[in-house]
């Protein structure tokens, strides 16, 4: 059964990363740019060809590691007789650590390449990509502070979809919108609630654009970096980019959860059948 858990997890990541990234990317270049821009002037351009290749590459073995560990450890915790929502909890905690030691190296790849409206065509993305890997310390710049937005993140949304799967307020939706509406809705609770921790990476991995020297990577200094964005742009500053990443959260969370939960369930019927 854990077995089975693991691999059920596997090809739901993959299937959730690839329908995501490509239906989805536009909203998440809006989102950098705001994010780390003062003025609006380009935020439109290239939305698509400014380092999608990147990501594409690697979001999908990490979506993948993420969601089998996931599975795997809280089917494991759960015969060790913890609840769901604890057992989810410590998976997608613990779950976080191989995901970003994969994706680390693209995201902020690709954050810069956002923020520059630069991407150029494969090439010359290829051509970015091998440079970052010629500086090894400069790969995972913004390590800890993704981790640091992804496990509330994660939490908030697998907790509260966990939640509206056992909730009777799932009996007054139609049967096929089901995980649709439930995706969306824990999307949008989970973006609302880390704005200001997703603003901060974003910051911390564009320190080599000329900006944001003072923001830190270091896990004891996020509370430094969220008063430095106050202090930069008022209280609001804390969710800039909100816009997008709700539209983009309503869209991929139920992208996200319906392709989970359709996935799964074929790989675990083949898996059974075999």
């Amino acid at each position: 059964k854990l077995v089975g858990e693991f691999l059920s997890g596997l090809a739901s990541g993959t299937g959730v990363s690839i329908a995501k990234q490509v239906a989805l990317y536009p909203f998440d270049t809006l989102r950098t740019r705001l994010q780390v821009k003062s003025s609006r002037r380009g935020l439109f351009k290239g939305l698509y060809n400014t380092g999608i290749i990147p990501p594409l590459v690697s979001r999908t073995p990490a979506s993948a590691v993420f969601f089998g560990f996931k599975d795997f450890l809280q089917a494991q915790l759960q015969s060790m007789g913890l609840g769901p929502s604890e057992s989810l909890t410590i998976a997608v905690f613990l779950a976080q650590f191989p995901k970003w030691a994969i994706r680390s190296p693209s995201e902020r790849l690709k954050t810069l390449s956002q923020a520059q409206l630069e991407g150029g065509d494969l090439k010359e993305q290829l051509e970015d990509l091998k440079k970052q890997f010629r500086d090894p310390k400069s790969l995972f710049e913004g390590y800890t502070s993704n981790i640091g937005w992804a496990f509330p993140h994660d939490a908030v949304k697998f907790v509260s979809y966990d939640f509206l799967k056992r909730s009777p307020l799932r009996d007054h939706i139609p049967k096929p919108l089901v995980s649709l509406v439930e995706g969306a809705l824990a999307g949008v609770l989970a973006e609302v609630f880390t704005s200001p921790l997703d603003v901060t990476r974003t910051r911390v991995m564009s320190k080599s654009l000329g900006k944001f020297h003072e923001y830190s990577d270091s896990p004891l200094k996020q509370v430094s970096n969220l008063n430095l964005v106050v202090q930069e742009d008022g209280f609001l500053g804390l969710f800039a980019g909100l816009t997008p990443k709700l539209a983009r959260a309503i869209a991929g969370g139920a992208i996200q959860f319906a392709t989970i939960e359709y996935v799964k369930s074929k790989t675990k019927n083949a898996l059974d059948g075999s």
